[in-house]
This record gives structure tokens, C-alpha cells and sequence, in this order.
């Protein structure tokens, strides 16, 4: 997982609009550094909290839980309630509470998964139906949700570097990683965020490009540590190479594999949507010149309708 240094109050700042925001000093965000128990709930702790100054100088809590998995968790928030509870006892054994009241704790949820985020927010409607008299014993904790690929996205000017990664995170196909990649060179071509840019330059590649480049081509750029020249190696070695994926299954001479040629090349350039409805439409052509053809029209159409179009036609 990438360094939060700076991604923290971007984060904070672009996605999470709430009237708190006002009245703390983002300036001052920090992870917790706390001596823990060895409960292994408590150690994890030191991960997912960060520690905030109030305008007042008193501390404010946000704890983060990052679930990038693709299934929604149903009682998450029981899981961070009890991650809250957690926080409350380590501060009060640590003796880091001042004065007779616990600090404010603000629950948030970073979800990266596709699907739309339905978990309830409020643990009052994970209980069940309650007894008569025993409304005052329920607890309503909730929590907040910042959802990767379901949030808006802000205006570039905002250099806003959370931002950046989270579209990165949502390209589906190459065009769109390309985009992504310049908006991060973009928000992070200062030099105090040579460290982030680093970090971010490795997962571009081993997350993002990884998905759309066989691993040949991928090869290629592991000696790269600068997103900049990620760009330039792929401004001059893309057509290359998808020439190349195309001669390697002519050269083969069988149908079947420039047909898998073909769909590579198409989700690479245009998205698995693109690439399935390709593979489709070429069940029925069997003819080498004629799927060469298509190979061609996949480095040359602008957009998926109009290769899809040709395909259809052809």
C-alpha cells in the first residue's frame, strides 16, 4: 500500500466534507505512535489511526479502515465501533486523556471495491428488533464511507493527490491509464513529494500497467523510478509492441491465436468491455488476412464504437 504522508489531508480535504474539517489544523495530521498491548486488535491500531490537532490544540482522532476488497462487509460497523472502543482504552491506559472526556474519533471507511457501497452505516440497524425499554442501551455509532470508484472527481487545478490516485485506480483500459499517469505526474512533480512519487511510480506499474502489458513489455520498465519516464516509454514503445503482439500470432499461423492477440491488444487499448465484445465478433472470422486487418484497425480507430463498428461490418 502506497505512503499516506501527503495522501492523508487530500483525502481528507477532497472527500471528506464534513463542518469538522473547520475546525482542525490539517497541517498537524500525523499516524498515532502509541506503545500498545500485545492484543493483535490493539497493535493494528498503529496503522489506521491518525492523530489530528483541534484549532484549541486538543487532539482529534481519525481512524481509517481500508478495505480494498471486493465484497461489501456487512457489519463493519461493528468492526470499526470496535476499533473505536479499542482506541478509547489504549489512549486512557497510556494516560494520553486530559481532563475527564475522551477525544473526538472520527470513523471512516476507504472502500476500493466496484461494487456500490451497501453496508448500513449506523450500528443501531445491525440489531434486531428491540425489547420494550431497552431503547436507551442502543448504541449509534456510525461511521463514514469515501468510496474509490463511486466519488466524484474534483477539478484537476486542485492538484489534489488523492485524487489522482483514485482515478488511477478506476482506468479501465490504456488510454485512460495515460490520462491518469499525467495527472499524477502533474500533482507531484514537486520535489517535496520525491518520496510519494517513488512509491506511486512502483505501483503504477506493478498495479495499473500490469493489467494492460504482457509481462515482457512489463519487463522492460522495472528499472524506472520516475513517472515521467514511464510516459516516454510508452509514448515510444506502445505501437511497437502492439505490432509486435499482432506478427506473433500471425507468425503462428493459426486463427485461434491472433485471436487472442487481438483481444489482448483491445483490452489494452480500449478496456475488458471492448475486449469482450471483440472476442465475440471474431469467432466467425477465420481468415488470417482478414483478422490481419482487424489488427490493423485496432492501431488505427480512435475509440471502441469505431473499431467495433469496422469489426461488425467486416
Amino acid at each position: 500500500m502506497l505512503s499516506f504522508t501527503i495522501v492523508r489531508t487530500d483525502l481528507l480535504q477532497g472527500f471528506v466534507n464534513e463542518p469538522w474539517l473547520e475546525h482542525v489544523d490539517l497541517s498537524s495530521i500525523e499516524p498515532l505512535e502509541t506503545e500498545y498491548t500485545n492484543d493483535r486488535y490493539v497493535r493494528r491500531l498503529n496503522d489506521m489511526v491518525w492523530k489530528l490537532r483541534k484549532r484549541d490544540g486538543t487532539p482529534l482522532y481519525v481512524v481509517v479502515m481500508m478495505e480494498f476488497q471486493s465484497t461489501v462487509e456487512r457489519f463493519m460497523a461493528a468492526r470499526m465501533n470496535m476499533y473505536v472502543g479499542l482506541l478509547f482504552d489504549s489512549l486512557i491506559r497510556s494516560g494520553q486523556v486530559q481532563g475527564r472526556k475522551l477525544p473526538h474519533v472520527v470513523p471512516l471507511v476507504l472502500y476500493g471495491g466496484e461494487r456500490a457501497w451497501n453496508a448500513p452505516l449506523e450500528l443501531t440497524e445491525l440489531i434486531e428488533d428491540r425489547l420494550p425499554g431497552t431503547e436507551r442501551y442502543a448504541n449509534r455509532f456510525s461511521y463514514q464511507v469515501v468510496s474509490i470508484h463511486h466519488c466524484g472527481e474534483l477539478d484537476p487545478d486542485r492538484r489534489n493527490v488523492a485524487d489522482a490516485w483514485f482515478r488511477a485506480i478506476r482506468v479501465r483500459d490504456y488510454d485512460g491509464a495515460a490520462a491518469a499517469l499525467q495527472q499524477l505526474i502533474t500533482v507531484l512533480e514537486s520535489p517535496t513529494h520525491d518520496r510519494l512519487r517513488a512509491a506511486i511510480t512502483n505501483w503504477f506499474l506493478d498495479v495499473v500497467l500490469a493489467t494492460y502489458l504482457p509481462k515482457e513489455e512489463l519487463s522492460q520498465m522495472q528499472g524506472v523510478r520516475e513517472l515521467a519516464e514511464v510516459k516516454q516509454m510508452l509514448s515510444e514503445n506502445v505501437v511497437k509492441w502492439s505490432e509486435k503482439w499482432i506478427a506473433k500470432g500471425e507468425a503462428r499461423g493459426k486463427a485461434e491465436g491472433q485471436r487472442s492477440i487481438l483481444v489482448r491488444l483491445a483490452r489494452a487499448r480500449f478496456g475488458a468491455g471492448t475486449a469482450a465484445e471483440l472476442s465475440d465478433q471474431l469467432e466467425r472470422v477465420s481468415s488470417a488476412e482478414q483478422l490481419g486487418t482487424i489488427g490493423e484497425w485496432l492501431l488505427t480507430c480512435g475509440s471502441a464504437e469505431a473499431l467495433l463498428a469496422k469489426v461488425r461490418q467486416a
